[in-house]
């Protein structure tokens, strides 16, 4: 089929140069945008990926290094531009020795991953009350060893 030059088509082809393939963005690995907190009884990790489905996102333990690995699929689009950033990302911690392993669980809602990393037992918070000796004090307001100290002194 014969087509009619058209000066526009060369002037997209001019634009596309500037967009991803051509500057090498396509493919980069880009790291999730990430907040790890730590409360008493466990560590929270929460991973911003808008527009990543359940089933392109993979959570994996490796002796205490936790790597949240996945894909940003392209949506099919006329257009010539992008906005979005596609592609395979993924990001490493290096866990702390308390977490339990066996208990990590991990969720996708609302474009937020969020890994719950429990901690063991012996790590977690624990509140140790703060005694007053002068609430076990006689009336005289003395402990029993000043109540001596002061006897032999006089």
């Amino acid at each position: 089929m014969l087509r009619l030059w058209d000066p526009f088509d060369d002037l997209m082809r001019f634009e596309s140069w500037f967009t991803p393939p051509f500057f090498g963005f396509e493919g980069v690995n880009r790291a999730p945008a990430v907040e790890v907190r730590g409360g008493d009884d466990e560590y929270v990790v929460h991973a911003e990926l808008p527009g990543v489905k359940p089933e392109d996102v993979e959570v994996e333990l490796q002796g205490n290094l936790l790597t949240i690995k996945g894909e940003r699929r392209t949506e099919k689009s006329s257009s010539n531009g992008y906005e979005r950033r596609y592609g395979a990302f993924s990001r490493t911690f290096l866990l702390p020795k308390d977490v339990k392993l066996d208990e990590v669980t991990a969720e996708l809602e609302n474009g937020v991953l969020t890994v719950h990393l429990p901690k063991s037992e012996e790590a977690r918070t624990r509140r140790i009350e703060v005694k007053s000796r002068a609430a076990e004090l006689p009336a005289g307001g003395k402990s029993e060893a000043q109540a001596r100290a002061a006897a032999a002194a006089e």
